[in-house]
């Protein structure tokens, strides 16, 4: 209360400003807090937008190697069932890795999420 009685009697002592630039004084600061409030909006709208982009590396790599892996495990099951299919004990070994690499698979997609 005793800083604003102060600033009264300053304001009381200066002499009349022009009605004119008092005006285009407040103009400017209503003018700038306008400027700030919409560069703080973009920047806010940037940043969401960066949060929320689903084209990093990381999600790309994801996307194009895990089925990549699969693709090759495949491939490396088909060779060895039509190499040694003679042999009984291959389908054994077949079965226990493809249920190890469905598990493997499985836990990796649980895991991945694209907001990290």
């Amino acid at each position: 209360m005793k800083k604003t009685d102060e600033n009264i009697e300053s304001f009381e002592n200066i002499e009349l400003f022009e009605d004119s630039a008092l005006d285009q004084l407040i103009a400017d600061t209503f003018e700038r807090e306008h400027i700030v409030d919409d560069i703080s909006k973009q920047v806010m709208k940037e940043v969401k937008s960066l949060k929320k982009s689903p084209f990093t590396l990381r999600n790309i790599l994801f996307s194009f190697g895990l089925p990549f892996v699969l693709v090759c495990y495949a491939f490396s099951i088909c060779y060895l069932i039509s190499t040694f299919s003679n042999q009984p004990y291959i389908y054994i070994a077949v079965i226990l890795s493809s249920a190890a690499m469905l598990l493997f698979a499985m836990q990796t997609l649980k895991k991945f999420s694209l907001q990290e």
